[in-house]
């Protein structure tokens, strides 16, 4: 199920409690790094400098430093975040994208995976594409919402 806005998504947040991944995309950037930095903020309780990894997804992403920060143990806390800021899958090699792909399949547990996509539009309908592939991984493992 998608979820559109910031009210639904809070209100999955506090009936599911943290995802182990959450795609949020669309037009309002504002509401989308709003609803980001509170999601960074549930699962980051305690020392940010070690349990919080953000990659600026505009360009190519080094997807092994963050699949290799994302399985790490949190430091002293009992979650920690990987954050791929308004992630242009365009930008992203194959394989790149094969390892986000086998960490989406198997998260650890201990960690949240948030992605944004503001700035480059994502065709989450466009069949056997990688936008279509990344909403279904999301959501099988935890959560995609839309803001408009």
């Amino acid at each position: 199920m998608e979820l559109t806005g910031d009210r639904q998504l809070e209100g999955w947040c506090r009936e599911h409690g943290l995802p182990l991944a959450a795609l949020l995309y669309g037009d309002d950037g504002y509401q989308i790094q709003r609803q980001r930095d509170k999601l960074i903020k549930m699962a980051v309780t305690a020392f940010p400098d070690f349990n919080l990894y953000t990659a600026d997804g505009r360009r190519k992403v080094d997807m092994a430093r963050a699949v290799d920060s994302a399985v790490s143990t949190p430091f002293m806390a009992e979650s920690r975040a990987v954050v791929l800021d308004d992630l242009d899958l365009t930008q992203q090699s194959a394989e790149e994208m094969d390892r986000l792909w086998r960490l989406l399949q198997e998260p650890p547990e201990s960690t949240a995976l948030i992605i944004t996509v503001r700035t480059v539009p994502l065709d989450l309908k466009k069949k056997n594409g990688w936008g279509s592939k990344l909403r279904q991984l999301c959501d099988k493992i935890g959560l995609v919402c839309s803001f408009p």
